[in-house]
């Protein structure tokens, strides 16, 4: 059971364009993807935002995801690619069935709404102050955001 998440993985890494590493779907095959690769909508000719998040706990492999947003109208973002490793395919799994969790994902993941850029950056601003982290099993995962 996951407490205190206030949202999945894959949410947990949409963060600013201040600091977010914005790519050209051209520059895809030069970045490695991780293990499991998720593509939500066509990426082709788009300017992508890439934030990765790696968490880490003691005693458990590194948590590992990268979400890559398109730009929209309106200065709105939306979901277009996600990836992550075996542990973070874990933490998805076991951490969707935590209703706050789950409704971030789905909103934002699954039914693929878009959301304002404004919102990106608060959240971010609240991440930094603050801290990552999230409880699954018992253990305390601390994440880091680039």
């Amino acid at each position: 059971m996951i407490r205190s998440v206030p949202l999945p993985l894959a949410v947990l890494a949409a963060l600013s364009f201040s600091w977010a590493q914005e790519v050209q779907v051209t520059e895809l095959s030069r970045i490695k993807p991780l293990s499991y690769v998720v593509n939500l909508e066509p990426l082709e000719g788009r300017a992508l935002i890439m934030k990765n998040v790696t968490c880490q706990a003691s005693g458990r492999p590194d948590t590992q995801g990268r979400l890559y947003l398109t730009h929209l109208p309106g200065n709105l973002v939306r979901v277009a690619r996600v990836e992550y490793n075996e542990q973070g395919r874990y933490v998805l799994e076991h951490g969707k069935s935590v209703a706050p969790a789950n409704k971030y994902y789905d909103r934002y993941v699954t039914q693929q709404q878009p959301f304002g850029t404004f919102t990106l950056n608060a959240l971010e601003g609240l991440w930094r102050l603050f801290g990552l982290r999230f409880t699954l099993e018992n253990v305390t995962y601390r994440c880091k955001l680039t």
